[in-house]
């Protein structure tokens, strides 16, 4: 993503914004189902008995996957520190873990205990991840849409400098080359009729 911001390859930075985005939606799917398949052997190998084991079941089952969510925020980080917008890779992980956790954790415990710890957890997650991820599109778009400005702002000086420039090389015709004789014919008769009278 740097490479190509860096080399004004806007439609490629947002094909690598989307990339990333897929590659985390398939890692995280597959993980998910192997934690899915293996849930009571990841129980009993840690001999994990009643409350514990629900726990860790629950989130084998039904948690686990939303980690996409997480992992968006994490590319949506990425490209703002990739694309100079350093502050809103910090906004976005300052408010993850406070206005995107504590409440949503807080009225979770209330409602469903520890399971709703985790539920809490989840949606803080959803929120800042598809927030971010927009963010993160809109940013690769105004970028680009400037970079076009520019790049058309540009251009038309260029041209009309070449404009000025072939204005001043093209000779001038014959009557505007005695006319301009004539002028500067002028001052110089002024001169050297000024002189003989001194003299």
């Amino acid at each position: 993503m740097g490479q190509n911001f860096g080399a004004n390859e806007f439609d490629r930075v947002r094909l690598s914004l989307t990339k990333a985005i897929q590659f985390c939606v398939v890692y995280v799917l597959a993980m998910s189902l192997i934690l899915f398949l293996l849930r009571d052997v990841i129980v009993s190998s840690f001999d994990m008995k009643g409350d514990a084991a629900e726990l860790i079941l629950f989130f084998c089952q039904y948690i686990a996957v939303f980690f996409i969510f997480s992992g968006i925020l994490f590319i949506a980080n990425a490209s703002f520190n990739n694309l100079g917008k350093a502050k809103y890779s910090t906004l976005f992980n300052v408010g993850k873990a406070t206005i995107g956790t504590i409440p949503f954790v807080y009225f979770g415990a209330q409602w469903g205990g520890v399971y709703g710890v985790l539920i809490g957890q989840v949606i803080g997650a959803v929120i800042f991840g598809v927030v971010g991820i927009l963010c993160a599109y809109r940013l690769v778009d105004k970028i680009s849409h400037q970079s076009i400005v520019s790049v058309d702002a540009n251009k038309k000086l260029l041209e009309d400098d070449a404009m000025n420039i072939d204005m001043v090389a093209a000779p001038l015709p014959t009557s505007g080359r005695t006319q301009m004789g004539q002028l500067d014919e002028e001052p110089l008769c002024k001169q050297l009729g000024q002189q003989d009278n001194k003299d």
